[in-house]
């Protein structure tokens, strides 16, 4: 998973686009992940099970 994940990080890293966040990675019930996603007024999540 860490290896799939290093080139997404590096394009978001460059900064060619502020509209996407990339985030570590979480190990928390779907729900916790929309609610603070809610809280933080974001449009959504893209997630991927372990």
């Amino acid at each position: 998973m860490r290896v799939r994940r290093a080139l997404p990080a590096q394009l978001v890293a460059t900064g060619a686009n502020h509209l996407v966040r990339f985030s570590q990675a979480f190990d928390a019930p779907a729900t916790d992940l929309i609610a603070a996603a809610c809280h933080m007024s974001l449009e959504g999540i893209i997630a991927k099970r372990q």
